[in-house]
């Protein structure tokens, strides 16, 4: 396991703004970047910046976030799968209708950005959840013991 060490607030990534996160040890609220809150599900701790222990997720938690990263990445390859030929075929029926033939009613270009609009808000709603996710980071975890592993000797 590869620990590291940065700090919570770490200045070069964005913030995670969809959960909050509080410090097991002092109660200190952290608010980790993106990289951060991949790098807990990976299992990989991140120091308090109040009182610099090292801090993970529970299990439980762990697998909470680890759904909620996976749903959003999800979600977002599912807009550029859909937004993505939706904006060059836009492009595409733009040039058609504004230089070889009429368009089919005035405003057909103003029609087709907001359209485009619209499902980049359904998709955009579709992606978030309404749920208030707050973890707390614990300084240890403790790791399950496998069955048999006790050995005596006679």
């Amino acid at each position: 396991m590869n620990h590291t060490n940065q700090p919570a607030s770490d200045t070069d990534s964005t913030p995670y703004n969809d959960v909050s996160m509080s410090c097991g040890c002092c109660g200190y609220s952290l608010k980790p970047s993106y990289e951060q809150a991949f790098n807990l599900v990976k299992l990989q701790p991140l120091n308090c910046d109040q009182c610099s222990s090292q801090l993970q997720l529970a299990e439980a938690d762990r697998l909470v976030l680890d759904e909620k990263l996976q749903r959003a990445a999800r979600m977002g390859k599912l807009a550029v799968l859909i937004l993505g030929p939706y904006f060059l075929l836009g492009i595409v029926a733009s040039i058609y209708f504004g230089f070889f033939v009429p368009a089919p009613f005035p405003g057909f270009s103003g029609v087709l950005v907001v359209v485009g609009i619209i499902l980049g808000f359904v998709i955009k709603s579709a992606s978030e959840d309404d749920i208030e996710y707050s973890f707390v980071l614990l300084t240890h975890i403790e790791q399950p013991t496998t069955l048999g592993a006790v050995t005596t000797n006679n």
